[in-house]
């Protein structure tokens, strides 16, 4: 049985796309004017830690129904004809991670999630919904060039991003889907500070299919950052973790520079003043260079 490590976790963070009223209403924090077009990129919001969710995703909607997805239809199976949506991947089927320290599952085949005290990717198993819920595959024509952004933005790094599902060993799991969410949310992702839990899992939703092929990428990528423990930041245009990222962003990296975190928090190991963070500082200490 698997026994999870005991673990601080800080505020559940999402990135939120700002929709009209009828949706519940997040704490925004925009790095931007607020002049700009609230409708051109991914916002950071904060959630309610008490809760284990985030405060766009806290229980099901009033029609009963888990937040997201829904508990019929949608895919789950694997691909493992070497195929996806019917398109042919170019990639052999094969898991690469076995023995990588930190690996990253980024599952675009869908998936029911079960709704759990305690993430666990290896068993679908998470805090983040509010009830066992079904996520279709993610079947854009740009599947594998999304992936690809993912896998280059964190070459640099001790990380290993996979799209296919690890046959043993601990993993995180980042579910992209076209499915919305109730709240409007683009992705859903619990901060754990220090990289010091194994097996998460984050939701990137709906709203991920009307960015371009490397905004997709770099939100994924900003997931799996804030599954490692980073903050966001602000005054950082060229920082994957900038707390705004818009539907056609471009030119994303981490960034070995310290800018604001935003929110404000202090457990990240960097020589930065204040509460500021060096992206790449974090990355080297917490899970090294590549190997």
């Amino acid at each position: 049985m698997y026994d999870p490590p005991s673990v601080t976790r800080l505020t559940p963070i999402t990135f939120t796309l700002i929709f009209p009223a009828c949706f519940a209403e997040p704490s925004v924090i925009d790095s931007e004017d607020d002049d700009d077009d609230p409708t051109t990129g991914a916002v950071v919001s904060t959630g309610d830690a008490s809760t284990g969710t985030a405060n766009v995703s806290s229980g099901p909607d009033s029609s009963g129904s888990p937040p997201g997805g829904s508990t019929t239809g949608g895919s789950t199976s694997a691909d493992t004809s070497g195929e996806s949506g019917g398109r042919s991947t170019g990639r052999p089927r094969v898991d690469p991670c076995i023995d990588a320290t930190h690996t990253f599952f980024v599952n675009f085949d869908g998936v029911t999630l079960s709704a759990a005290g305690v993430d666990d990717a290896t068993a679908d198993e998470t805090s983040i919904v509010g009830g066992d819920s079904t996520w279709a595959a993610f079947v854009g024509p740009d599947r594998d060039e999304v992936f690809a952004i993912v896998v280059d933005t964190f070459a640099p790094f001790d990380v290993c991003i996979t799209d296919v599902r690890p046959s043993s060993g601990d993993y995180a799991m980042v579910v992209v889907t076209p499915d919305p969410h109730p709240t409007g949310a683009l992705a859903f992702a619990l901060e754990d500070c220090n990289d010091s839990e194994d097996r998460e899992v984050a939701l990137v939703v709906g709203p991920i299919t009307s960015y371009g092929t490397d905004a997709k990428g770099y939100v994924i990528a900003a997931t799996i950052g804030t599954l490692l423990g980073l903050g966001f930041v602000t005054d950082a245009p060229d920082d994957v973790m900038k707390t705004v990222i818009d539907t056609n962003e471009s030119g994303l990296a981490f960034t070995d520079v310290c800018h604001p975190l935003d929110p404000a928090v202090s457990c990240f190991p960097t020589t930065c003043e204040g509460d500021s963070q060096s992206s790449v500082e974090y990355l080297e200490s917490t899970v090294g260079l590549a190997r």
